[in-house]
Parts: C-alpha cells; structure tokens; sequence
C-alpha cells in the first residue's frame, strides 16, 4: 500500500481508509478530517518530503498520496479546526525543509471535517471546492 518514492500511503490505500472512517462515523458517534496539501513544484529527490510529512502527524493519521496530485492526511478524531492547525504547523515545518532545497516550494493546504451524510464522492468534492490556505 507504499509509495515507492516517498514511503506514505498510495491515493488507493488511502481511498480504502477514508471508506472506513466514513461508516465509523455513520455507527459511532465520531468525526474525522482531511488535510489535502498541494506542494509545488514537488521536489526531487521527494523522498525526504515524504519523511517531513509522515513524522509530522500522529500514529493514528493516515497520510499519502491524494488520488490526482498531492498528498492527503486522514485525520481521525480530529476536528476542521484541528485539521487546519496541523496544516498551519506543517506549513511551518515546510518553510524550514524550503532552506535544504535548491530551488523554492510552494504549499497551500485545505482542511474539511467529514460528517455521517458524507461519501468519499463528497468529500473529494468538497475539497476541491474548499478554499485552500497559503502557507
């Protein structure tokens, strides 16, 4: 369920999960958020990105590959607001990852919180529709 270059998860791996947490949600009282996070231009090697975006979330966040390009974290129990503070602090950890590079980065990052009504349909739709942040 790897990434060859960066070591996260695939977009299918994570696909999967996210229909996991959807019927969670829909049995238990829970929530869970996604953190979609655009980089640009996406560096090379990748590999050390990968590390700074998998040591950054908890042991329970899922992160990997978005289904069409950028990476994706599968926040469970986390909040939109909590969502958008991991986003804020990797955005910060990213502007320190910028100083190893031989050329700039970019990151914007968008946080939605998943509710029962949700599908993975709606969320990627909401996503995409969702305002993304700076960082």
């Amino acid at each position: 369920p790897y990434h060859a270059a960066t070591g996260l998860y695939s977009a299918s791996y994570l696909e999967c999960k996210i229909d996991e947490e959807l019927e969670r949600i829909k049995r238990f009282p829970a929530v869970f958020s996604l953190l979609a996070l655009e980089i640009r231009p996406v560096p090379h090697p990748i590999a050390p990105l990968g590390d700074v975006l998998r040591i950054h979330f908890r042991a329970i966040d899922i992160v990997g590959h978005a289904p069409d390009d950028g990476f994706l974290a599968l926040l469970p129990g986390a909040t939109l607001e909590q969502a958008r503070l991991a986003g804020a602090r990797l955005a910060t950890l990213i502007e320190d990852f910028r100083a190893m590079l031989p050329a700039p980065i970019g990151v914007r990052y968008t946080a939605i919180e998943a509710g029962p009504a949700d599908t993975r349909a709606s969320l990627f739709a909401r996503l995409s529709e969702a305002k993304s942040q700076p960082a």
